[in-house]
């Protein structure tokens, strides 16, 4: 009917809950989101190769956080405390990052490039080897 709903996070949490399969919220789904565009960015930053120095590597994790918060609609600080797998940062300081799953994708955006399964199935990958070991 064209005319604006007052949408709610308790309006999207009950169909989450009633369409899902697994017990989620919108904040997990958010936090999803964060972690694999975060994750996207930094083996982005690796395949670039133009973050070689210490200094460099903290201006790379400092851009992924900053492109992470843009597409999120937060400030840097509130996405890398509130949606971003820490486990996510640790691998990449450790030089595991999803680099071959992002670099096979092809995607010239990292909006496009998160939703790819391939590179989601490979976040996921990465956090379940950080949470094994």
């Amino acid at each position: 009917n064209g005319r604006w709903l007052d949408v709610r996070s308790a309006h999207v949490n009950g169909y989450i809950h009633s369409n899902a399969s697994v017990p989620a919220t919108a904040k997990a789904f958010r936090t999803w989101a964060g972690t694999v565009i975060a994750a996207a960015a930094l083996a982005r930053g690796d395949l670039d190769g133009r973050f070689g120095s210490e200094r460099g590597r903290r201006r790379q994790l400092s851009a992924a956080v900053k492109a992470t918060s843009e597409l999120l609609g937060n400030t840097p600080a509130v996405t890398r405390a509130s949606y971003i797998h820490p486990g996510v940062i640790e691998a990449w300081a450790e030089g595991r990052t999803v680099a071959d799953a992002v670099a096979a994708e092809r995607a010239e955006t990292l909006h496009r490039l998160w939703l790819a399964p391939a590179v989601q199935t490979a976040v996921h990958d990465l956090l379940a080897a950080c949470t094994a070991g």
